[in-house]
């Protein structure tokens, strides 16, 4: 439970001022991380660097689990590509809003050079874009 809330940042966009989560989702969340920690062996100090608002642009490990959870969301397919639509959908469904899904789509959905790369940079793109006080878990 200790890497929960900085697996909600990194991933799932949440802020310090969201509520929790409900016990459903925490509990996807929670294996999708068991999962995930467990693929790409990312040290612990690195989700909770992100928490504090500090991205290691060169960990090769925060970026696999950035993938890794990335595909776990449906965000990309399993071969690393963009799936626009899905993140669009899921974004104006938890933020309530087309307008700021659309917004954040349009700066943050790029392709990079690698599956990684995109996972990662979307990720922090969102994490770091999404309006303060946005709830995108609940």
């Amino acid at each position: 439970m200790i890497i929960q809330l900085e697996l909600l940042i990194f991933i799932i966009i949440i802020n310090e001022n969201c509520a929790l989560a409900d016990d459903q989702l925490v509990s996807k969340i929670d294996e999708y991380n068991d999962f995930c920690m467990k693929q790409s062996h990312v040290n612990p100090a690195s989700i909770e660097a992100v928490k504090n608002h500090h991205f290691d642009d060169n960990d090769a490990k925060l970026k696999e689990h950035g993938y890794c959870f990335a595909k776990k969301l449906d965000f990309l397919d399993d071969d690393g590509r963009l799936q626009v639509d899905v993140i669009r959908a899921q974004l104006t469904d938890k933020l309530k809003s087309a307008k700021i899904a659309d917004r954040l789509v349009n700066r943050c959905v790029r392709t990079r050079e690698t599956g990684q790369e995109t996972a990662y940079y979307l990720l922090k793109c969102l994490h770091i874009n999404v309006p303060r006080g946005m709830d995108f878990v609940n």
